[in-house]
C-alpha cells in the first residue's frame, strides 16, 4: 500500500470510528467511566509507576479524570501534555485539576515544564489499537512524535473496549504501543 492510499484508509478508518464513538457518548454508561479508572489504577499499582504521563481526557476520550485524582491523592507523580503550534508537546508536571484553555481551544493542564524522560508509564489517548500495536491518534502526529524515542512498552493506549480491532493500517512515522487499557482489561505487551 502506498502513502496516500495508507493515508486515506486511515482518514476513513478515523472518520468511522469518530462517529461510533459520539453515537456511544449519547448513551454513556458510567460503569464504562468506572471500569476504566480501576483498570487505569491497577496498572499503576502493578507496575509500581511513580512518574505518569497521561492525557486530561476531553470529549468523548476515554476519561482519565478519576485516575488523574487517584494518582495526585497517592503521590504519583502526573506530567500532562500542553499542545505547542509547531505540532510538538510540551510536559508540564500537574499536582492540580487546575486547566487554562489550550492552543485547540479545550483544557490543558498548568504547571512546571517537566522531563518527560522520568516517566514509567505513557497512557496516551486514541481512537483505536490493534492487537499488534499500531494506535490510531486524532492524525496531527503530536503524540507519534513526542514518543519517537521513550521504549514503546512503556506506552499504553487508552480506548474503548469496542475501539480494539484487528488491524490498523501503518505509516513508517507511526509509533506503536506496548499495550492498551479498556474498561474491562488491560493487556500488556501487545507488539
Amino acid at each position: 500500500m502506498n502513502h496516500e492510499s495508507v493515508a486515506g484508509a486511515k482518514s476513513d478508518l478515523r472518520q468511522r470510528l469518530i462517529a461510533e464513538r459520539n453515537l456511544r457518548h449519547i448513551s454513556r454508561d458510567e460503569t464504562v467511566d468506572v471500569g476504566l479508572t480501576r483498570n487505569l489504577i491497577r496498572l499503576c499499582v502493578q507496575l509500581k509507576a511513580r512518574t505518569v504521563a497521561c492525557y486530561l481526557s476531553f470529549g468523548t476520550e476515554p476519561t482519565t479524570v478519576g485516575f488523574l485524582r487517584w494518582a495526585r491523592e497517592n503521590g504519583v507523580r502526573v506530567l500532562l501534555p500542553i499542545s505547542l503550534p509547531d505540532g510538538e508537546l510540551e510536559w508540564v508536571e500537574s499536582a492540580s485539576e487546575e486547566t487554562s484553555k489550550g492552543i485547540f481551544g479545550f483544557a490543558e493542564a498548568l504547571g512546571e515544564i517537566a522531563d518527560f524522560e522520568e516517566v514509567d508509564l505513557v497512557l496516551v489517548p486514541a481512537l483505536a489499537v490493534d492487537r499488534s500495536g499500531v494506535r490510531l491518534g486524532k492524525g496531527k502526529g503530536y503524540y507519534d512524535r513526542a514518543l519517537a524515542t521513550p521504549n514503546s512498552k512503556s506506552i499504553l493506549a487508552v480506548v474503548y473496549d469496542a475501539e480494539v480491532v484487528d488491524q490498523i493500517p501503518c505509516e513508517s512515522h507511526d509509533v506503536k504501543v506496548g499495550g492498551f487499557v479498556t474498561e474491562s482489561r488491560i493487556v500488556l505487551n501487545a507488539i
